[in-house]
């Protein structure tokens, strides 16, 4: 639990209303089981803090975003405990869900309730009069889910139910993790697997093909998705340094030379390796990188220092 964002105070009950100016919320109910957020709407308390889901389908807390899969058009509490963001495109995610704190797994967090603690957000189990079920030794509610907004800029949170301090379980899942800071030569990525950190961030070949980057330390509201000639089936780092996305009828639908073979022992020995910068290739025979993404301010850059170009795929280049 990070300690560092609580402090105590009495516990308040935020309200359901149908936007976010202090002057409207007025309305006294509790946010519990099977009520909704569609688009522009907030829960709010007296205090002035406010959870939306913003007219662009994204969550906010005090105006700062969370990082979603996709939009999402309404935000429920399930009978379950699990805080769900849905879309009505069906068929686009998995569940047809762009955010949740359970994974989609059924577990038992009967008589949830959401409410604000000295401005964090906290979901817990109430009693009968809406209060939290129960109290920790220093008078914290007995949460298994919160997020609190941290100098204007970042979320903190803590999910107890999937033992992860990420604010969204599919940052949590680490299921399609094939590998873990760093791929070798002639290693690949199939559809649905990812290079990953142990801070969460991912570099993956996704379910439909595209290459996307996501994760914490990236500060972008939704993965970020490369441009590529079509989708691709596999992702491989090849002996002679290049990066290439195939097909399964080994057409090259996206990579960093161009095509071409470069016999430079700069390139020899390469490595794809993942910090909380981005994802880079350099190779043992050389102190530089000779491809990389940098992320910043909610965009990515790419370097290719072979073609002398800043664009990701060789053929903007």
């Amino acid at each position: 639990m990070n300690r560092y964002l609580f402090v105590h105070t009495s516990i308040i009950i935020i309200s359901f209303l149908s936007n976010c100016n202090a002057e409207e919320c007025k309305y006294d109910i509790p946010m519990n089981e099977d009520f909704n957020l569609d688009r522009r709407e907030c829960l709010c308390n007296s205090e002035g803090d406010k959870f939306c889901l913003n007219k662009s389908g994204y969550l906010e807390l005090n105006d700062v975003q969370f990082q979603q899969k996709g939009p999402g058009d309404y935000l429920t509490l399930q009978g379950d405990g699990n805080l769900v963001l849905y879309t009505e495109e069906l068929n686009i995610f998995d569940f047809n869900a762009v955010w949740d704190i359970q994974d989609g797994k059924k577990f038992k967090n009967p008589n949830s309730a959401i409410g604000f603690h000295n401005h964090m957000l906290m979901l817990y189990e109430m009693d009968s009069d809406g209060d939290p079920e129960s109290l920790d030794g220093d008078g914290y509610p007995e949460y298994y889910w919160a997020a609190a907004e941290v100098d204007g800029s970042w979320l903190g949170c803590d999910n107890q139910v999937l033992n992860c301090n990420q604010c969204s379980s599919y940052h949590c899942d680490k299921s399609d993790c094939k590998y873990e800071w760093e791929m070798e030569k002639n290693q690949k990525l199939h559809r649905g697997e990812c290079l990953c950190n142990s801070e969460y961030d991912k570099f993956c070949l996704n379910k439909s093909g595209y290459l996307e980057l996501d994760g914490p330390n990236f500060d972008q509201k939704s993965p970020a998705k490369f441009e590529q000639k079509g989708p691709g089936d596999s992702l491989r780092l090849q002996d002679d340094g290049n990066l290439v996305v195939y097909t399964d009828e080994n057409d090259v639908v996206w990579d960093i030379f161009a095509g071409r073979w470069w016999f430079s022992d700069r390139y020899s020995e390469p490595r794809l390796m993942l910090d909380d910068q981005g994802p880079y290739l350099h190779s043992d025979y050389s102190s530089d990188y000779y491809w990389g993404v940098e992320v910043d301010d909610s965009s990515f850059v790419c370097y290719n220092h072979v073609l002398d170009c800043d664009e990701c795929g060789s053929y903007h280049c």
